[in-house]
């Protein structure tokens, strides 16, 4: 598949909005950084020599894959699921598996890395946005236009919640658009990663790379 090639309306109040899943992105980040430094911690307890650790790391992301295989590979996969407005369980999953398997990898020490995990994060944190919305203000609106919104709010949250791990907004807005060509949501995307990045350095001074 493919990201959308084009979004045929934008909300009307999607400023608004961007601005609040900014806030919301900002303690996402913290919470990020603080549930990898958790499963170091816990990888740390066991006092197993370094390939064993390594080992028992990559069986829980080898088990995790067994029934949800999509938190493997680099996730861009599952950023094209989630900007096509799959259900809202669905992305619930990705998002809890994907986190899971992210911290058995760093908590290990595994050279997976964290930039491409947290832009998954971040993008099934968009879709859980919007459908959060719609269920406490929708209403009945059509399926259609449920699945273009949290298309919307994915590419948001993948910007914002980079741009509060990283501290760095207009890297993450650069790597967005570059990643979805979608220039129409420049104001929301820079909206809700200066404000995600603001709302982290005022919790924790540090980025997760500085720290």
């Amino acid at each position: 598949g493919s990201l959308p090639e084009h979004l045929d309306s934008l909300p009307s109040n999607l400023v608004l909005t961007a601005l609040l899943l900014g806030v919301m992105c900002g303690f996402g980040g913290m919470v990020f950084r603080h549930t990898l430094a958790f499963g170091r911690r816990l990888f740390a307890r066991l006092r197993l020599a370094p390939p064993l650790t390594l080992a028992l790391g990559g069986l829980v992301v080898g088990a995790i894959g067994v029934f949800m295989p999509e938190t493997w590979g680099n996730g861009f996969e599952v950023i094209d699921t989630i900007a096509h407005g799959p259900t809202v369980a669905l992305i619930l999953t990705l998002f809890l598996w994907k986190l899971v398997a992210t911290c058995a990898t760093v908590g290990s020490g595994g050279l997976g890395g964290i930039f491409t995990p947290n832009l998954v994060i971040g993008a099934a944190f968009g879709g859980c946005f919007a459908y959060g919305l719609h269920a406490v203000f929708g209403g009945g609106v059509a399926r259609e236009a449920l699945a273009q919104e949290s298309a919307i709010f994915a590419f948001v949250g993948m910007a914002g919640l980079t741009a509060a791990t990283m501290h760095a907004p207009v890297t993450a807005v650069m790597l967005v658009f570059e990643l979805t060509g979608h220039y129409e949501l420049t104001l929301p995307v820079m909206l809700c990663s200066i404000v995600a990045s603001i709302v982290a350095s005022l919790i924790d001074e540090d980025s997760y790379y500085t720290a």
